[in-house]
């Protein structure tokens, strides 16, 4: 049976869904998670909210202006619906990176792009593609892109679900989370982790890969934990 472990907040809970039918539930390295977002963290404020930089400056736009379309993609460009076939057009990341790199790991909800920007320096044999709707965060990493010259990351300004449902082709590796809003009493239901998301993320990933989530609260990784019991016992991971 799988293994569950957690402590008390912050704690930072990985579920490992993989194509062989072995259920696992591991912890992150505060190295990995917390250390990434420290430098950012403002005091009193949980992970998750702090990462939501939503107003984005003159200085900003303008990076924006200049290199999104290298570097993003979104629903007004580069993820587009073909009227005439019906259907969301697919997108080639091998393409879209040129690098020659065939590993694409995403993380998902990456605010301001503090552990994406660590995970790719990290490991630059590997692509990393962030999804993330604010575009604050988009400018904030590509500057990070620009300034030190990193060749292996590429941002979405897209709904996870829509483009993993819709637009994605290939296979991917590991998948992260790190601190989610964890939408609290009347509004569970907007939660990212649900277990058709699981098992949708699941069918993309190729054996081996992990799907890593990380929270600051007890009760979320308790309801992560649960999620992931759930896809295991139906033979989803």
């Amino acid at each position: 049976s799988a293994g569950a472990r957690s402590e008390a907040p912050p704690s930072a809970l990985g579920s490992s869904l993989k194509a062989e039918n072995k259920n696992v539930l591991r912890k992150l390295s505060k190295e990995d998670i917390t250390k990434a977002l420290s430098k950012n963290n403002r005091k009193g404020k949980p992970l998750w909210y702090q990462t939501r930089q939503r107003k984005v400056t003159k200085g900003q736009k303008k990076i924006l202006n200049q290199y999104w379309p290298t570097y993003g993609k979104n629903n007004k460009e580069g993820l587009e619906y073909n009227k005439e076939r019906l259907c969301y057009e697919p997108i080639s990341l091998e393409s879209w990176f040129g690098n020659g790199i065939t590993k694409f790991n995403f993380e998902i909800g990456f605010g301001i792009g503090t552990a994406l920007v660590q995970l790719a320096l990290n490991n630059p044999t590997e692509n990393f593609v962030g999804i993330e709707i604010y575009r604050a965060g988009h400018a904030h990493v590509i500057k990070e892109i620009v300034e030190k010259g990193i060749s292996n990351i590429r941002l979405l300004g897209c709904d996870a679900i829509k483009f993993f449902s819709r637009h994605l082709q290939e296979k991917i590796g590991n998948v992260y989370v790190m601190f989610p809003d964890p939408w609290m009493r009347s509004n569970v239901q907007r939660r990212l982790i649900s277990e058709e998301f699981v098992v949708l993320l699941h069918s993309h990933m190729t054996t081996g890969s992990s799907l890593f989530i990380s929270t600051d609260r007890q009760d979320y990784a308790d309801y992560v934990q649960k999620i992931v019991a759930q896809v295991n016992g139906k033979g989803g991971g």
